[in-house]
């Protein structure tokens, strides 16, 4: 039922994926730490969940509007090149939130711009990170890769917040910007130590032209397996996203001020961990298919227990769970999305991947602020769990080829 058990780190034994793993987890952390202390920032500026929510709209329209460019370019330019460019402009986009904040001069729109031009940034970064990794490893390293990107990704997201959370309430909303900064530079300094080979048996680098894009699209569309995933994540994503709610429950419901947010934030990622630890442990499971639509039962159940908990740390359990189901997701996810795809199409799927990925949670992020300024924090996040586990009952009963699918990626030959 599953390939052989690797260690836990095997991955990391390639120079250029500990490279890109370090980096990440660098980048992760700033990344989180900086979303989290925009939405605290907002919060106190407006007094609006709705106002919160409309930073995930600023950073969905990017994401739908250039991630296939971004995938495009992924597969026809430099991919560590690429990653450089778009990791010195979020340096830049960092540097001008923190000296605006620093100075007095940040308003709420200004940090929707810069929140809108650093998802911009992601667009083409996400796609070219994920596509290298087939181009560094061989393919029985893709799952274990993965997990590992997974581990890089959420003690990021535990570490971020809980640090965003700390330095606002014992310094500030500046100085925490500025370690965003730091973070960074760590970040482009891994880029830059990189040295990626040249791409197996000569291949040529396909054209950034409109051609280009149809053609990822085609062969997403024609690969239901790979439709369907991205469909599932969407939704699970929109219906699931409980970020713009933290500043919500850590202030109002719970009473627990910026450490409260950051324990709230900083949940779903402890789960995580350990779902990321049952994953390396397995290994790389035939029944990738079966076993997301299962996740998704339980992420939307353990939505509904952060929704409805009675104390900061029921709703804090209830976001752990969220994460542990979410992890073992992804790692199935993305190790399906990869083995499926052809190495001169990863950069264009990789970024309808993130198109669907990230448009969900944010959008996710709107559609959450607003329901609960309409019907209250609770009902919006009890709705939210609900109808994840609809879709996922749906897709158990007619998505037969994602119940029926089974594979697991080859060693490379030799």
């Amino acid at each position: 039922m599953r390939s052989p058990r690797q260690p836990p780190w095997a991955a990391l034994r390639h120079r250029n994926f500990a490279l890109l793993a370090s980096g990440q987890f660098s980048s992760q952390v700033g990344s989180w730490m900086q979303q989290i202390v925009i939405s605290w920032q907002i919060y106190n500026l407006t007094d609006s969940a709705l106002s919160v929510g409309l930073v995930g709209l600023f950073r969905a329209i990017p994401v739908i509007a250039f991630s296939l460019i971004g995938g495009t370019l992924a597969d026809a330019m430099d991919r560590r090149r690429l990653l450089l460019i778009t990791q010195v402009s979020t340096l830049l986009l960092a540097l001008t939130l923190a000296t605006l904040t620093t100075t007095g001069l940040i308003t709420e729109w200004l940090i929707y711009g810069i929140a809108f031009l650093a998802s911009t940034a992601s667009s083409f970064d996400q796609p070219a990170r994920q596509a290298i990794i087939p181009t560094i490893l061989p393919p029985q390293y893709i799952n274990n890769a993965v997990n590992v990107n997974l581990i890089t990704r959420h003690t990021g997201a535990i570490i971020g917040p809980t640090i965003g959370g700390f330095v606002i309430d014992w310094y500030g909303v500046p100085e925490a910007y500025w370690v965003v900064v730091a973070l960074d530079v760590v970040q482009i300094g891994t880029i830059v130590a990189m040295r990626i080979p040249p791409l197996p048996g000569g291949e040529k680098r396909q054209g950034a032209g409109v051609r280009a894009i149809i053609e990822g699209m085609r062969f997403a569309w024609a690969t239901p397996i790979v439709l369907v995933v991205l469909s599932e994540d969407f939704v699970n994503t929109f219906f699931g996203n409980t970020r713009s709610a933290y500043p919500t429950f850590a202030r109002d419901v719970f009473l627990a001020g910026p450490e409260g947010l950051g324990i709230l934030a900083a949940a779903p990622s402890v789960g995580a961990l350990l779902g990321i630890a049952g994953a390396l442990y397995v290994g790389d499971v035939r029944r990738k298919g079966l076993g997301m639509i299962l996740c998704s039962l339980g992420f939307g159940l353990s939505i509904i227990v952060f929704g409805l908990g009675p104390t900061i740390w029921i709703s804090a359990l209830g976001l752990a769970g969220y994460g542990f189901v979410d992890a073992i997701a992804d790692s199935m996810n993305y190790t399906l999305m990869i083995t499926e795809t052809p190495n001169e199409l990863q950069g264009r799927v990789a970024s309808l991947a993130f198109m669907m990925f990230a448009a969900g949670p944010s959008l996710g992020q709107l559609q959450v602020g607003f329901l609960i300024s309409v019907v209250g924090p609770r009902q919006a996040l009890t709705f939210g769990g609900s109808m994840i586990m609809l879709v996922a009952l749906m897709l158990l009963i007619f998505a037969r080829p994602l119940v029926r699918y089974g594979k697991v990626p080859k060693p490379a030959a030799g």
